[in-house]
């Protein structure tokens, strides 16, 4: 997978701040399979240190593109109720 050209001074940036041997924190990326479909990665870094030296990075990425898919969907549905509910001047209910 790939990262797409606009995100990769952040990745770099999120790089040396780990290789800098700072507490690690998580990152979402956006990835680019070969076949074109875009992905999301949850991506944690660590240090690894020798002789109080940072001499590596290891680094875990785990799939989200599901989760983010779910999220963006239910916002997009409390858009559309909230959207009807504040222009409804009566009793609303719906049945699936």
């Amino acid at each position: 997978m790939l990262v797409p050209p606009e995100d990769i001074d952040e990745v770099m940036e999120n790089a040396q701040y780990v290789l800098s041997g700072q507490t690690p924190y998580t990152n979402i990326y956006r990835f680019i399979k070969k076949t074109g479909q875009k992905k999301f990665a949850e991506v944690n870094g660590v240090p690894i240190m020798q002789d109080g030296k940072v001499v590596a990075m290891i680094s875990m990425a785990r799939d989200i593109s599901e989760r983010i898919r779910i999220v963006n969907t239910l916002r997009e549905s409390e858009e559309k109720y909230s959207i009807y509910f504040s222009l409804a001047n009566d009793v609303m209910f719906s049945l699936r």
